[in-house]
């Protein structure tokens, strides 16, 4: 039995924009256009000649970087998450290197739902059969939208490049798979990362005119533009995982985070926690 998104857990994403490089190619223009819907819009429908704004930008490129979380913001506050920004920054780089972040971000998401790509594939198989498998654990409305969230879900991996199909066949492309695996292990990037914080932080309260308490937010995003110009990447959740490292007491310096005041989106959770906001007071002066 199908089960829903209350019996199921975390509801399996609907994906409506599967196109890979088109993908790519939308979040280098959100990217140039951050905070500005219209201009957006306009940059966004320039990929889709031959559809209608309603049909592309609202029905199917909005909701589908909000499912796959590169999107933050709303109404006509809308800008790139940290994910997002690290994609666009890849491209930006270069294609190859952009499409090697986006590998990244979606096995890491991959990883959030059923890990279908590294635990539920083994040789060849095809998407009826992985929903044989796999239908009872899809959290979906229903049967049908089950399916066909499993199909979409499995045609941006394809797309990607970490599976391949042979017309109906599909399988894992191992060597793809095994560099997004690589981008997403945490070790090594540790090295200068408090420093890094420390350094983006004092910026921020620079840009702020000397307002101490910075969104975890935009910490993030510039992070992901750091190592991504030295061609590493570093996912939101690698930030966090590297984030939770740091002591927030010692003798040089006290961190503090902030709650938010409602509902949000991209909150950093330590402990059970979540919190919005950071900043960092020096001891010993």
């Amino acid at each position: 039995m199908m089960k829903t998104s209350a019996e199921g857990g975390k509801e399996f994403p609907l994906i409506k924009e599967v196109n890979a490089d088109r993908i790519l190619r939308a979040l280098i223009l959100f990217g140039q256009t951050p905070l500005n819907r219209d201009s957006q819009r306009d940059a966004i429908l320039s990929l889709y000649s031959d559809k209608e704004e309603k049909s592309v930008f609202r029905g199917m490129v909005i909701p589908s970087f909000r499912k796959l979380g590169f999107l933050q913001g709303w109404e006509d506050m809308i800008s790139l998450s940290a994910n997002g920004l690290l994609i666009a920054e890849a491209g930006g780089i270069s294609h190859d290197f952009g499409m090697r972040a986006l590998r990244a971000v979606l096995l890491e998401k991959d990883r959030e739902y059923l890990s279908v790509v590294e635990a539920q594939v083994h040789g060849e198989t095809t998407t009826a059969d992985l929903f044989a498998k796999l239908g009872s654990k899809i959290a979906a409305p229903s049967e049908i939208q089950g399916k066909e969230r499993l199909k979409r879900w499995v045609a941006l991996l394809a797309e990607s490049g970490l599976m391949k199909r042979a017309g109906e066949k599909i399988s894992i492309e191992e060597s793809v798979l095994k560099v997004a695996q690589t981008d997403l292990d945490s070790k090594g990037k540790s090295h200068g990362f408090l420093e890094l914080i420390f350094q983006t932080y004092r910026e921020i309260v620079r840009e702020q005119r000397q307002v101490d308490v910075v969104d975890i937010a935009d910490l993030r995003c510039r992070v992901a533009v750091h190592y991504c110009k030295k061609t590493s990447i570093l996912t939101e959740r690698q930030f966090d995982e590297l984030l939770r490292t740091i002591p927030i007491t010692t003798e040089q310096y006290l961190i503090s985070f902030g709650k938010p005041m409602g509902p949000e989106e991209q909150l950093f959770e330590l402990n059970g926690r979540y919190y919005r906001t950071l900043s960092v007071r020096v001891l010993g002066r």
